[in-house]
């Protein structure tokens, strides 16, 4: 896995992994504008590396989401395109 250059933020708490890339991105930012995001939010568990507050997700691939694709919708979510 590789941390996204960009969408890396320190002061976020959900970790987000799209094949094979990470995205540490502000969980409830996104629950706010997606449904379906905020139902895997929920869900998420801890993440595995201790980190206090951290939740990780990790897509599945058989949904077909691309990194690009994800990085797309992350710039719109933060205004960055």
């Amino acid at each position: 896995m590789q941390r996204h250059d960009i969408y890396w933020f320190e002061d976020a708490l959900l970790l987000l992994d799209v094949q094979d890339t990470v995205f540490k991105v502000h969980g409830s930012l996104l629950a706010r504008l997606s449904p379906v995001l905020s139902a895997l939010i929920a869900s998420a568990a801890p993440a595995p590396e201790h980190i206090a507050d951290h939740k990780r997700i990790t897509l599945d691939p058989s949904l077909g989401v691309q990194a690009g694709e994800f990085t797309r919708l992350l710039e719109y979510v933060y205004h960055d395109e």
